[in-house]
């Protein structure tokens, strides 16, 4: 199952691997050990605001792990290109 979010032009920034670290802060400590990120090289700073992103993506993960079982790995990753796709992957 994949859920994608399509972030557009908005005033403030996110930094993807501030993101990242506090999505991982937010899982138990089993989650966390669990949650595979796939970033490019050199992220550039998200066009949205932080704290929705943040909760959108918690949200996302958690989801993705409750539908998995306790051995499977979520995964999140972030495409940038023209614009910016990030994507929660369960396996």
């Amino acid at each position: 199952m994949k859920a994608a979010a399509w972030v557009g032009d908005i005033a403030q920034h996110a930094v993807a691997a501030q993101l990242v670290d506090d999505v991982r802060g937010r899982l138990s400590h089993a989650r966390a050990a669990r949650l595979r990120v796939r970033l490019p090289e050199a992220p550039r700073p998200i066009a949205a605001p932080a704290e929705p992103l943040r909760q959108a993506l918690v949200a996302l993960v958690q989801n993705a792990f409750d539908a998995s079982t306790a051995e499977q790995s979520v995964t999140l990753r972030l495409e940038q290109s023209q614009g910016v796709r990030l994507e929660v992957i369960d396996q």
